[in-house]
């Protein structure tokens, strides 16, 4: 069910009667929306959490199959996809046969949040809207309409219209978790709506576009739009924020490279949401794995300077010997 559904079938039934599993589908782990969910259904249930990294499966039945004089509450089990397979598969097979006396809340994730435009199509999922069931789909992204709906759901100010059309002139669309913490800035700022976003906003929320943008001029080691991009962005964020994600960026291109040579490009992009089109289909062949695996060593190396008072501007050396290989 779409979340903008789901919303409202709660809203007309908060205390989430006759359902007794409901499942929250979406990518990574939406942690700020997670926790304006649960803290809205707490006005109206008696929520408990049971982590089921440090509770075994026994452990937990005792408190999901028993009721005190009938008392029903709703049990978030957390980290449910943390799990390894074999404990995972028992999980699933209990909660696929779980008929109450509770109402039980979890997460399913969906894999790694996408980038770009091109949203992913979900796994198989084994959770099937029903009476007893309902499974919330949460997208990746969200748009002024999903966001207006989010923010009355769990805010009971009133929708302040300026604000969210000053929020979405900066980009089209918002990830949902970063939506979801512009939402609890939303409440406080009031008339300093403009002063927040010439301050604040790009610090808090780096345009997924601009992000995008970098990555595929950086692994198409296009230099010159590379750096009017890099230029535009980079004091958005810290040093340290800019050597994680060039890590990452690394070491899925290295995967990427070492899938495509060994099994082909269709069998590469399976599960791939993390680098650009461009390099999926053309700019891989530009870069080989010991070229990649040298800037990576260099990163570190690069990390480690910064962190013991090296030079300001070591990223900049970094990124041009790197746009310089051929």
């Amino acid at each position: 069910m779409q979340l903008s559904v789901a919303l409202k079938k709660i809203q007309q039934s908060p205390e989430l009667t006759g359902l007794f599993v409901v499942v929250l589908q979406g990518y990574d782990t939406p942690s700020s929306f997670l926790s304006s969910f649960y803290a809205q259904l707490k006005n109206h249930n008696d929520l408990t959490f049971l982590d089921l990294a440090t509770s075994s499966l026994n452990d937990c039945k005792a408190h999901l199959e028993m009721s005190f004089l009938g008392q029903r509450r709703c049990y978030v089990l957390r980290n449910l996809s943390t799990l390894d397979a074999a404990l995972t598969k028992k999980w699933n097979e209990y909660l696929q046969k779980y008929q109450g006396p509770h109402t039980l809340i979890f997460f399913e994730s969906q894999g790694k949040t996408p980038r770009g435009s091109k949203v992913p199509k979900p796994k198989k999922s084994l959770w099937k809207d029903s009476e007893i069931q309902l499974v919330i789909e949460l997208g990746p992204f969200v748009d002024i309409p999903s966001y207006t709906e989010l923010f009355t759901f769990f805010y009971s100010v009133s929708v302040d219209k300026v604000f969210i059309r000053t929020l979405f002139s900066q980009q089209q669309r918002l990830l949902l978790d970063d939506a979801c913490r512009m939402m609890c800035y939303q409440t406080v700022v009031g008339r300093n709506g403009s002063q927040f976003f010439e301050q604040w906003y790009t610090k808090l929320v780096l345009s997924e576009v601009s992000l995008f943008s970098l990555s595929q001029y950086f692994l198409g080691r296009n230099t010159k739009l590379f750096l009017k991009q890099w230029k535009a962005c980079k004091d958005d964020f810290p040093p340290e924020f800019w050597i994680a994600y060039w890590s990452e960026q690394l070491w899925q291109a290295t995967q990427y490279i070492s899938k495509a040579k060994a099994y082909g490009i269709a069998e590469a992009k399976i599960g791939q949401f993390r680098l650009p089109f461009t390099f999926l289909n053309n700019d891989w062949q530009r870069h080989s794995l010991q070229s990649l695996s040298k800037a990576h060593d260099a990163l570190y190396s690069l990390d480690h300077a910064l962190k013991n008072s090296g030079g300001a501007y070591a990223l900049e050396l970094w990124y041009h010997k790197f746009l310089q290989v051929r």
